[in-house]
Formats: structure tokens, C-alpha cells, sequence
């Protein structure tokens, strides 16, 4: 109960955030400015948690999987930003949630966790509704730039997930939420100009920011500490599926994201729908 009430306000928030970053992704912010900029601010606002159950790992094979799976969220994250510049963040969010899927397999391959029938068929639930807006079935084409780069964020984001789980058997998910924030800002920081322009961005638009910020570093905090307690392949689907309904809606009602709504609202509960079933 305790993990369900976890990931139901870690869904939650990580979704209102999205909406905030969908509103500060401009066209004239790149990418990995925003990534930059997102992410320190995520760093400060985590940092008062390295005084509470501070623990890290002096083990190098930890802090190189921490080094791969900071580098892989912050791609991820960078594609993210170019999506919401090219589609819908209710049309990303569904699309996102292919990571479920993938997370799955690598959490079945590679931390041999199972699955019973029951939760085998939400997660084939997820794929399908992920997958039936991928692609479309009158041209057999794949949709616009945008989708790709959804996709792209959900292959790295679910490598980056399964390595947290891992990562978090030596680091307090305290701790962890400030370093994993830090080093993601690091990976693009030695760019030329980020950092001038992450701090324009900050001094523009530092509202909306601290929003999306203080949302996703809290829901952050709250899947670590989830993962620390459950399984990756289990954790994620659910977390994923309680954070997906709201801010699908908030782009349908408030952002005018009308396109394709019948379908949006198919897919996000038949994912929410598979979603429960995995916790079965």
C-alpha cells in the first residue's frame, strides 16, 4: 500500500511536470539548454536531501553505471524537449509510456524478475495502445520527427531506469536524486554557450521552471524510493500509468490538443486499465 500511495503522487507530479516542460519547450530555447538549465534547478531543489540518509557507493563499477544512466536520461531528456517542439505532450505522454514495455523485457532478461498471465496481459495492453498511435494503419508510415524522438526518450529512459534500480542497491535514493540531477546538467554543460543560455532561460521563464522542477524532482524522489522497495518491471508500469490520465487531459482540455482525442482517451486507459492489472 505504502509503494502504491508512492508512485500514485510520483505519477502525479512527474506528469504535471511534463506539462510545464511542454509550456517552456520554445523553439528558441535548444534543447540542451533546457536540459541544463531543468536539471540544475532539479539539483538545488534536491540538495537539502544530502543532509538526510546521505550514502553513497566508493565502489568505481556503481558510479560508472550511474555515469551510463545519467547519460542515457539526459538524451532522453533532451528528446523530450524536441518533441514537445513537434507534437501534443498528450500525444508524447502515451507514446512515452512504451518505455513500460522495454523496461520489462531488460527487467525479465537481465533481473530475472516474472510475470504471471494476469500481468503479462497489461503489459501487452500498454504495448498496444503505445504502438497504435506510433503508427499509422491507412499509409503504413511512421508518424512525424516528433514521434521519433518520443521513441528515442523511451529506449534510453527505460536503460536508464533499470540502472537506477541497480544503482539504488548502493546509494540512498536521498543522496541519489541530487547526483543523478547534477550529472545529467554536467553531460551537456561543456557544450559552447549552454550554460549562458540555461541561465537566460532560468531568468525568462523562472516560474514556470521552478514548477516543472519542483514536481519532477519531488515525483523523482518518490519512484527512487519506490524502486529501492519493488521491481523495476513493476514499478514503472504503475507509476507510468497513474501519471498519465491528468495531464492528458490538461493537454486535451486546456493546451487544445484536439487532435486525435478519441484516441488518446482510448489508449490512456486502456494503458491505466493495463497498468492495474500489473500490480495483480
Amino acid at each position: 500500500m505504502f509503494n502504491l500511495i508512492l508512485l500514485s503522487f510520483a505519477g502525479l507530479f512527474s506528469g504535471i511536470s511534463q506539462i510545464a516542460n511542454k509550456k517552456i519547450a520554445k523553439p528558441e530555447y535548444p534543447p540542451e539548454s533546457l536540459t541544463v538549465a531543468t536539471m540544475l534547478l532539479n539539483a538545488l531543489i534536491a540538495f537539502p536531501l544530502l543532509f538526510y540518509q546521505f550514502e553513497v557507493s566508493l565502489d568505481w563499477r556503481h558510479w560508472l553505471l550511474t555515469a551510463f544512466s545519467t547519460i542515457a536520461f539526459a538524451f532522453s531528456t533532451k528528446f523530450l524537449f524536441k518533441a514537445y517542439n513537434k507534437t501534443d505532450v498528450s500525444l508524447v505522454l502515451i507514446i512515452y509510456k512504451l518505455n513500460v514495455v522495454i523496461v520489462a523485457i531488460i527487467g525479465i532478461i537481465l533481473l530475472k524478475e516474472t510475470y504471471n498471465t494476469t500481468q503479462s496481459l497489461g503489459l501487452f495492453l500498454i504495448l498496444i495502445s503505445s504502438i497504435s498511435l506510433v503508427f499509422k494503419p491507412r499509409t503504413g508510415k511512421l508518424l512525424p520527427e516528433g514521434i521519433i524522438y518520443v521513441v528515442l526518450a523511451a529506449i534510453l529512459t527505460s536503460f536508464a531506469s533499470v540502472s537506477d534500480k541497480i544503482i539504488l542497491n548502493h546509494f540512498s535514493p536521498f543522496t541519489y536524486a541530487f547526483i543523478n540531477n547534477a550529472m545529467i546538467a554536467a553531460v551537456f554543460m561543456l557544450k559552447k554557450n549552454v550554460v549562458g543560455e540555461a541561465i537566460t532561460i532560468v531568468k525568462k521563464d523562472f516560474k514556470l521552471l521552478f514548477i516543472g522542477s519542483l514536481f519532477m524532482t519531488i515525483g523523482f524522489v518518490f519512484i527512487l524510493v519506490a524502486l529501492q522497495l519493488g521491481d523495476v518491471s513493476k514499478i514503472l508500469p504503475v507509476y507510468s500509468g497513474l501519471g498519465l490520465l491528468i495531464p492528458v487531459l490538461i493537454g486535451i482540455i486546456f493546451l487544445n490538443e484536439r487532435q486525435e482525442i478519441t484516441k488518446k482517451l482510448i489508449a490512456s486507459i486502456v494503458i491505466i486499465l493495463g497498468s492495474w492489472l500489473l500490480i495483480k
